[in-house]
């Protein structure tokens, strides 16, 4: 992430810092959207393909995927960015490095610094 994109970082209210949870997600879901799609697409074709097997192992397979990759923090994390003021949205969306393509985990590592930051 460039220097002057942290400088903006550092202006704004540590608090809002979660809003930056949010804008990382939607920029990676929006990176792997077609890969969200297919695995969301075959774990409902699994699921519904297991209804009649009922197979335990399986069903906990599908569980622990839907837990590991679509999580309760997005919902939380989108909560508290639609309670920011537009200000503070606009200043947010202006960041080019929350834009696609970009580096995930350069991104993630700066928003974690800037939270620690709290």
């Amino acid at each position: 992430m460039p220097v002057e994109e942290r400088e903006v970082l550092k202006k704004l209210d540590a608090s809002i810092s979660k809003g930056l949870y949010f804008l990382y997600k939607k920029s990676f879901d929006d990176c792997t959207q077609p890969e969200l799609f297919e695995l969301s697409q075959t774990l409902l074709q699994l699921q519904e393909l297991n209804k009649k097997e009922n197979n335990k192992v399986i069903n906990e397979q599908i569980r622990l995927i839907r837990q590991l990759v679509f999580t309760g923090s997005d919902i939380y994390n989108q909560r508290f960015y639609d309670s920011l003021s537009e200000f503070e949205k606009e200043i947010l969306e202006s960041i080019p490095s929350f834009k696609k393509p970009f580096d995930s985990l350069q991104v993630l590592d700066v928003i974690q610094s800037f939270s620690q930051a709290e």
